[in-house]
């Protein structure tokens, strides 16, 4: 077994660890009643079913903006090839991504790029004026501010000018 192989075998063990840790821990809250349904116990795949495929980022590369996928020393010998190419997204950062994982869903496969989100820290108010919004149907906008001004913003032109259309 290459590098690569194992890299994806420790991946998926530990994403199977990841998923009875959490129902190890959702039971506890559950028995102690801090959670109100019982949680479900993680379920395997199915027979001759596809599983996700996990690489961890050290064993991806990017080059010329495409990832590089290593497939092992087993795929080069029955088929030839040793790694395949996918394009990388222009809106993500390469540097931050922790983890890439092939889905198989809805019989097509999903890339999912894991990256760790940065905490944001909580904002002060930019004005000491406020409105809420609240959307309607027949009232389309109901607005109350702060300093004691409301409006109505009438949808029901809205909604037959948009029956016409």
């Amino acid at each position: 077994m290459s590098r690569s192989e194992t890299a994806c075998a420790q991946q998926t063990l530990h994403s199977v660890i990841e998923s009875f840790n959490s129902y190890a821990r959702s039971a506890k809250m559950f028995t102690s009643g801090e959670l109100a349904q019982k949680p479900k116990t993680p379920k395997y795949r199915k027979k001759n079913g596809l599983a996700v495929v996990s690489y961890p980022a050290r064993w991806v590369k990017l080059v010329n903006g495409m990832l590089k996928f290593p497939l092992g020393k087993q795929v080069k010998a029955w088929f030839g090839i040793d790694h395949f190419l996918l394009p990388m997204p222009s809106n993500l950062d390469f540097n931050q991504i922790k983890e890439l994982r092939f889905v198989p869903r809805n019989n097509c496969f999903y890339l999912e790029f894991v990256y760790e989100q940065p905490t944001l820290e909580k904002g002060q108010p930019i004005a000491e004026n406020f409105l809420g919004i609240d959307p309607g149907l027949n009232n389309w906008l109901t607005c109350v501010s702060n300093v004691g001004k409301a409006f109505i913003v009438d949808g029901k032109k809205v909604k037959s000018r948009m029956a016409m259309v």
